[in-house]
Order: structure tokens, then sequence, then C-alpha cells
């Protein structure tokens, strides 16, 4: 087991790596998108079309761009959207099932965004209240226009710049994932490109109205003992696609069950940053040893490094480097103390060809939020002959299901 492990162990875990007021502003920093009503009415127009046509791209920091989101196994699509006032602009068209959004960029000297900055954080940069007066005008918008927020940032401007400023407005209609977002971030260096900063310009199109919306957030959340525990499986299954869509290609079976979520206070008592580190920490010994009741073998540092070439300490460094540059230093994206990885009971698969691995993952929660746990995480995987439809198959879901349960009950149990 432990010998066919390490040789596999290094492309597993490297593949979840890989997921895994005058003149000092700036002239190039303009305020002019939200407020033309007939790009916000345009773009609507243009999400809502079937025109799928993509075309290639036209510049180096088109093509870098581009080479970013294709390491991040995402579909690039480079598109014209015939408006205007976009001309300036690089734009990509996404679809995600019913919801469909544009982003687009475009190259800045970070030198003005921080002179608009300063000069706004001053007092001296009036434009912001009639700019954002203008986009609740639009009749493309519900009239709540607003200061954006780093986490109202689309995924796709984290992938690429950190956040600096940004503008939010909702389109009009009972649509609460229709949004348009204008903003300015520095961009990662590591792309190589001439720019510091790049001002963008996102749009979202959904499809549901605002209590189907509120309905779905709802059912993500579920009471547990004095908790509350927000679980969105296709986002944590989502997660672990690209585990096992690299183990795939790379010719090896694989099949994953996961379960998890992000953790809040509900009822429960309030407890300092180092208790609930200590509270997280012994549920997941309780998952830790249900999973070693039924035959698994937790890993300690020595036995990782030699199976990977990895420990522990190098894989959580490795897991914050993995993930997208405009969100890698913030709160609540470090992994705590409590990562475990164990390797699978014997009598399941054909050892020889297959193997079985778990890996329980918890999120460190945000400094100074009472109410935040982190998030705790884990799934269950087949690789090889482990990893093909069958008994194996169905004991992988099983264990899931059984460490999920385990973890619900003893947080039932915490007052």
């Amino acid at each position: 087991m432990r010998m066919l492990f390490a040789k596999l162990a290094p492309t597993v875990l490297l593949a979840m790596l890989g997921l895994a007021g005058g003149s000092a502003i700036a002239a190039d920093v303009r305020l002019d998108l939200l407020s033309s009503c007939d790009l916000l009415s345009q773009t609507l127009s243009y999400l809502k079309s079937s025109d799928s046509s993509c075309r290639g791209t036209r510049s180096s920091m088109e093509r870098s761009i581009d080479r970013r989101f294709k390491e991040r196994q995402a579909n690039t699509c480079f598109v014209e959207t015939g408006a205007t006032a976009l001309s300036r602009f690089s734009c990509m068209r996404f679809n995600f099932g019913n919801a469909r959004d544009l982003f687009c960029f475009s190259g800045r000297d970070h030198d003005d965004i921080d002179r608009f900055m300063q000069s706004y954080d001053s007092g001296g940069d009036k434009r912001v209240k009639r700019y954002l007066d203008a986009a609740a005008s639009c009749n493309a918008t519900n009239g709540d226009a607003a200061h954006a927020k780093k986490l109202n940032a689309p995924g796709q401007l984290h992938m690429i710049a950190k956040f600096d400023i940004g503008f939010i407005v909702g389109s009009g209609g009972n649509l609460p994932t229709g949004t348009f977002h204008h903003g300015f971030a520095s961009l990662d260096p590591d792309l190589k490109v001439a720019d510091s900063g790049v001002e963008y310009f996102y749009a979202l199109f959904g499809s549901e109205t605002a209590s189907q919306f509120v309905a779905r957030k709802r059912g993500r959340m579920k009471a547990v003992g004095s908790f509350k525990f927000y679980e969105d499986e296709e986002e944590v299954g989502g997660m672990y696609e690209k585990l096992v869509s690299e183990l795939r290609r790379n010719g090896i079976d694989a099949k994953l069950a996961s379960r998890g979520g992000s953790i809040e206070q509900g009822t429960a008592k309030s407890r300092s940053e180092s208790e609930k580190g200590r509270l997280v920490s012994s549920w997941v010994e309780v998952l830790s040893s249900s999973l070693e009741d039924e035959g698994f073998e937790t890993f300690d540092d020595d036995d990782l490094k030699r199976s990977t070439g990895i420990g522990y300490d190098d894989f959580r460094r490795r897991f914050k480097s993995s993930l997208p540059y405009g969100v890698r230093d913030d709160d609540g994206n470090e992994l705590s103390e409590n990562l475990v990885v164990l390797a699978g009971p014997k009598n399941r698969c054909q050892r020889k060809r297959g193997a079985l691995i778990a890996m329980i993952m918890g999120i460190a929660p945000r400094d100074g939020v009472q109410r935040d746990y982190g998030a705790l995480t884990f799934f269950v995987l087949g690789i090889g002959e482990c990893g093909k439809s069958g008994a194996a198959a169905r004991y992988i879901d099983e264990i899931a299901k059984q460490t999920y349960g385990e973890l619900v009950r003893v947080m039932e149990a915490t007052p």
C-alpha cells in the first residue's frame, strides 16, 4: 500500500495544488461605464443573446491572461461585444449553466490608480458620488449603486490582479444575480505585461428570481446543534473536480466523494480565537479517529515526506501559492494546523493496482470575526483499481457519508 501510495501520492497532492478635486486626479482613471445607460442595456442584450463566437488573442496582455486562465483550467473565449464604450477593453465571455457573464479588462499604470484612490480618500474627488447617482438612474439598473467590496469582485479578476477600488450596481427587475461592476486593481507581476494596473468591467446575468435566490441560500445553511453549517455540495465538489480531471488526464482512474463547508457560531457560546482553533482541532481528531477505526492509517510528517517528497508545512505553503493571486493573502485562505492525510484500508480493492486516500482540511477563521469558525472539508479518493465503479466506489460514498455523520454528531454535542 505505502509503496503504491508513494508512487501515486505526488501526482494526487500536486494535482490538488494546481487547483488546486482637480489636478491630482489621474486623467487615465475614467468613471464612465456604469453611468452609460446605453452600455448597460447593450450588455444585457448581448448576454441574453445566443452569440457564442470567439476570436483569437491580439496582444501580449491578452495572451498572458489567456495562459493564466488556461493554467486554471478555465475555458476562455475572447469576444467582440459591439459596444463602443468597451472599445478600449479586451472582453471574455463565460457561461455557467443558466448564468452568463462578461469580463473585460484594460491595462493601466497603477500610479494613476494610486493617485485616484488618494484623491478620493482625502475627499478631493467628487466624481464618485455623481458617477453612482448617474448609474442608479439608468433604466437597466435596480437603482442601487454603491462602492464594491473585494468580496463583490469577480473571480476572473482575482486570477490576475488584487482589487483596489470598484463600484457595483444591480440590474433592473427581480434578478439578484444580475449585476454590473467597474473597478481598478493591481496586476500580478508574474503576468509579465507592460502595465502594472488594470481597469475592469464585469457583467453577470442570471435566471433566478429574488425568491428563488433567497430560498437557495437558505437551503445551504444547516443548523447543526448550536452552529450554522453552510454547505454547498456543488461548490465543494467543484474544488476537487480538477484533481480528478488531472488524474484521469494522466491515465489514472479516479473516484472521489467529498463534503464540507464554512462554520459560523449560531447560538453557540462565544469563544476566543485560540478556543475556536482548539475546538475545530478536536472535531478533526474525531473524524481522523473515525477513519482509523475503518482501517485508514494516518500519515505523520515523516510518512508524508517519504511518500510524496513534501511534509505538511510545505503542503500548506504550496496550497497558499496555488490560490488565485488576488486572494492569496486574505484572511480565511490559510490552511490551519488541521490537515490530515490518511491511507485507506488494505482489503477494499486490489492494493497492488490501486489506493484509497482520505484528506481532512481545516481553513482558519478570519481574524477578529467572532462568528467565524473557518471551514472544514474532507474527501475520500480512490485511484487506480480503487477508482473504478463497483464495490470500491460504493465504499468511498459510504465512508464519506459516515464521516459527515461523525462531523454532525460531534458538532451537535458541542455547546
